[in-house]
């Protein structure tokens, strides 16, 4: 009863949210609304800020355990410490202060060969001051309320082929372009497994996914689907 009522309180605030100072907000926003309205589990092959999965989890959406896989270690890593020990990554956050020594200073430590919050804390950081005003500091409840979000989920450090094996009929399956793999390819593929397929790509896409699929203008952005509603 009393975690419900948390997490009621932390979604009226708009949290979780991503950690990571984000221009996605909006188009996530609009991503949520173009979802199917239900579906069996969500995947995203390519984990990025996870904007659109935070806004399906608030709204009450995400009922399995979710999927993600990543191949920048050092995000994974940082995903994985805040689901295992959000209170000891807030507590090196919240002991930090903003200022561009701090930020040269955790730009030269190592990475360490065992994961530990202390790599979380620092890639937060590090993320946050180019982007939010020189202000490196993460919102300790938000950190508690991904954590929270993160407990039903499986967190994968590998390509995106890698999440295939885990893609059924009925997930939807998030995707954004990339370099290390055919995103058309993977696209199709999934659909013909009878995935709800999203991609989110620039408006210069090619034009054949008009002929073949389900289109929508976002802003400055082309949303390809799978299906039709």
């Amino acid at each position: 009863m009393v975690t419900t009522f948390i997490q009621q309180m932390r979604s009226q605030m708009g949290l979780p949210k991503s950690l990571l100072h984000s221009a996605q907000q909006q188009l996530a926003h609009d991503l949520t609304k173009l979802a199917p309205t239900s579906f069996r589990r969500f995947v995203e092959p390519m984990v990025g800020d996870m904007s659109f999965y935070f806004d399906l989890y608030r709204q009450g959406r995400i009922k399995k355990r979710s999927i993600f896989v990543g191949e920048d270690a050092a995000l994974v890593v940082t995903y994985c410490q805040v689901r295992k020990k959000a209170e000891e990554v807030v507590k090196g956050l919240e002991a930090l202060v903003p200022s561009k020594s701090q930020y040269k200073r955790l730009s030269s430590v190592s990475t360490r060969k065992k994961p530990s919050p202390a790599d979380a804390v620092r890639f937060i950081f590090l993320k946050n001051f180019l982007t939010a005003n020189g202000d490196g500091v993460a919102d300790p409840e938000n950190v508690y309320a991904v954590s929270e979000a993160l407990q039903n989920s499986t967190l994968l450090r590998g390509e995106p082929y890698y999440a295939e094996k885990y893609i059924r009929h009925r997930d939807l399956v998030f995707l954004q372009p990339g370099d290390v793999y055919d995103v058309e390819e993977f696209f199709e593929q999934m659909a013909v497994r009878g995935a709800y397929v999203l991609l989110v790509g620039d408006k210069d896409q090619k034009e054949k996914w008009h002929r073949r699929w389900d289109v929508k203008e976002v802003g400055d952005h082309r949303v390809v689907r799978s299906w039709n509603d």
